[in-house]
């Protein structure tokens, strides 16, 4: 019997180290995307700015482009629940 409550135990102890480092994990992520989000937007505001005839302004997003975290497909395509 006390052998059945040790493995459930440790089964249970697991469980739980699982969740909270999904938890850190999401949270990392979420932290990540909202860093890129408010770069992003900074790149359209400081774009809009610079004038219609700017040669900067043509080419404005491919020499800046939006950052993109790398490792988000590869997050969203596991199964993580």
């Amino acid at each position: 019997m006390g052998v059945l409550l040790a493995i459930a135990i440790t089964n249970y102890e697991d469980s739980q180290k699982e969740k909270q480092d999904l938890i850190k994990l999401l949270n990392a992520s979420i932290e990540s995307v909202d860093t890129s989000y408010d770069y992003a937007n900074e790149l359209v505001k400081f774009e809009e700015n610079l004038k219609a005839g700017n040669d900067k302004k043509q080419d404005f997003f491919v020499n800046n482009p939006a950052p993109y975290p790398e490792y988000l497909d590869t997050f969203i395509m596991q199964n993580t629940i």
